[in-house]
């Protein structure tokens, strides 16, 4: 952070944006929609149809009708550590919406934001992009600073940098619906657990091609009209995960030219999957979106569901932002495959037994290996469940392979499109692990 302060250049103190009479007060907090819907330059277009959008994803968010942010008490100084650096974006940012907005007026909208929120203003954080975005519909500034307020705290992860879980849950994802094009990924070097640790010079680290696709929510890598019309679904859905399936279905949609590019141009493979947002037009974003949704409806669901594994709370881990310092975070880089409840386990096994409902909803169904010692399974188990000793691993090589044999072909001709789902215990939590490796490489 220090160094990002001391990149500011600007040498005017904070009197000159109370000279220029930017503050939210009336003159530009309450803004009318007959001023505002003058904001139609990048080829979005004015009038009500735009207008109404605005007042959509004010309904959505459940921001209409809030109190004015000037009732907000603050102390109306320019003062936050980066505001010289937050000053310069504002004037960027202001060029880019053709001056619709002083930069008097940006630099009070994100400073009354980082007031509100207690925080400081990060370079590259995705605010400048999704405020473009937003700007650009018709709408009355109060109601675009709650909408900025909701999509930002709600929508973008609160940690995007390196070594943040974002990139580890996104690998989990990637390895539990593709595994061959996440493993092409890492032997690349550019797959969410590694890219911390390998050059970031590397175009294909996620560092790179998919950080802007969080913190940005596409904002940055699509254009205007899918974008707007992608918040509008997304909004309407009101999980802020889907997001994660966004990006995996454009990157399995392009597995085949990602496991097929060639391995000396590697540097080349993050940009090829940075630019696949762009391919998407208006009347493409409800059958990208529905992917989304079928994909996060075939995932194990203690990525939503903390209650049952409080450990695992992936929400206040990705998008919380109150209560941190009571939170105890788990390290998702040491994970293999996702936790699974056993309230998960067991509401899946009862909505399977029907096949003919299983077809209707691809709801998951488990193919549970029970990995304790056999006489434990024999004393109680889950009906169905396949028995395969893991301490035989360490004890008895030549049987664990035949048991090994064994599952595979059981599961090939009776449960071929049953997810696996291992149980173990701790003091056999190394061959669990193994096995449970082991079965992603088929």
């Amino acid at each position: 952070m220090d160094e990002e302060i001391s990149e500011g250049t600007s040498t005017l103190d904070d009197e000159w944006v109370k000279a220029g009479d930017a503050s939210l007060g009336s003159s530009s907090i309450n803004t009318s929609k007959n001023e505002s819907s003058s904001i139609s330059d990048g080829g979005s277009p004015a009038g009500m149809e735009s207008e109404g959008r605005g007042a959509k994803w004010g309904r959505l968010l459940g921001v209409l009708n809030r109190p004015d942010p000037n009732s907000y008490e603050w102390d109306h100084l320019f003062n936050l550590r980066s505001q010289s650096i937050l000053r310069n974006d504002c004037r960027q940012l202001a060029k880019k919406i053709n001056n619709t907005k002083s930069v008097p007026e940006l630099e009070s909208f994100f400073t009354l934001y980082c007031k509100m929120r207690s925080i400081d203003y990060q370079r590259n954080n995705g605010w400048m992009e999704i405020y473009e975005r937003l700007v650009r519909v018709p709408m009355a500034t109060d109601q675009l600073f709650h909408i900025f307020y909701a999509v930002t705290t709600k929508f973008v992860p609160r940690d995007t940098r390196k070594n943040s879980a974002i990139y580890d849950l996104f690998r989990l994802i990637l390895q539990y619906h593709d595994p061959a094009v996440c493993s092409k990924l890492e032997t690349l070097k550019c797959a969410p657990l590694n890219y911390a640790k390998k050059l970031e010079t590397l175009k294909c680290a996620p560092l790179n091609y998919a950080k802007e696709w969080f913190n940005t929510v596409f904002a940055s890598h699509m254009d205007e009209g899918p974008c707007h019309v992608l918040w509008t679904h997304y909004f309407e859905r009101g999980d802020p995960f889907l997001i994660f399936f966004m990006g995996l279905v454009l990157v399995v949609n392009s597995r085949e030219e990602i496991l097929n590019y060639p391995i000396d141009e590697k540097e080349k493979l993050g940009t090829f999957i940075e630019g696949l947002a762009r391919n998407l037009t208006e009347e493409d974003v409800a059958d990208f979106v529905d992917l989304a949704v079928f994909y996060s409806q075939r995932t194990p669901q203690c990525i939503k569901e903390a209650r049952y594994l409080p450990s695992y709370d992936f929400h206040c881990m990705i998008f919380g932002a109150n209560l941190l310092d009571e939170f105890n975070e788990v390290s998702l880089s040491k994970l293999i495959c996702f936790p699974i409840s056993n309230q998960e386990l067991m509401r899946r096994e009862r909505s399977g037994d029907s096949k003919l409902i299983y077809h209707l909803t691809k709801a998951i169904r488990y193919f549970i290996v029970d990995c304790r010692k056999t006489d434990l399974y024999r004393r109680g188990n889950v009906p169905g469940s396949f028995s395969l000793d893991c301490q035989l691993m360490v004890d008895a090589p030549d049987q664990f392979a035949i048991g090994v044999n064994s599952l595979k072909k059981y599961k090939s001709d009776q449960r071929p499109d049953d997810h696996y789902c291992f149980i173990g215990y701790v003091t056999a939590s190394l061959p669990v692990r193994s096995l449970s490796t082991h079965s992603y490489k088929q």
